[in-house]
């Protein structure tokens, strides 16, 4: 909304447009640095915990014959994808940019496709009680499966000893 203008005083005529400055801005180093240290303080506890695990990463993948690369090893592999997310070169060979999209293109692909399915089912279900009779057994199968277990089978690749572990 639009505030007129207010004369210095009340009783003087306004002849000109003036407005009443309420504090012009100074610079002040003593004020930015004190603002910088207030932040510092806050952003302070989350960097020394990233410091932590960083440097735990790196020792565990140092210490043990592990697959995993530590965080300088991945940094230094990755590089070349980090600084120039946006190049192109045909086939797969693309920039990190265009992997992260294609990656949340298909997460958003199969959401959808969960949201359309799910919701068409409990429509089905809500409202027909033979499909209810019928599909409510599977349901009650599914509902003992662990939740994490959908998270473990893409890291380990289906190996023997995963099938052991689980069957």
């Amino acid at each position: 909304m639009y505030q007129f203008p207010v004369p210095f005083s009340p009783h003087e005529p306004m002849t000109s447009p003036t407005y009443r400055r309420r504090h012009k801005f100074k610079f002040s180093p003593q004020r930015w640095l004190k603002a910088v240290l207030n932040k510092g303080k806050k952003l302070i506890p989350s960097a020394v915990a990233i410091l932590i695990f960083l440097v735990v990463w790196e020792v565990f993948t140092a210490v043990s014959d592990s697959t995993l690369p530590g965080p300088i090893r991945t940094v230094s592999e990755t590089w070349e994808l980090i600084i120039d997310p946006f190049f192109d070169h045909g086939g797969i060979d693309k920039g990190l940019f265009w992997q992260i999209l294609t990656s949340l293109q298909r997460v958003a692909l199969g959401f959808s496709l969960a949201v359309v399915v799910g919701v068409s089912l409990g429509v089905l279900i809500g409202t027909n009680t033979l499909m209810y009779r019928a599909l409510d057994p599977i349901f009650q199968i599914l509902r003992t499966i662990p939740p994490w277990l959908g998270y473990r089978f893409p890291w380990q690749a289906l190996s023997e000893q995963t099938l052991r572990l689980f069957l």
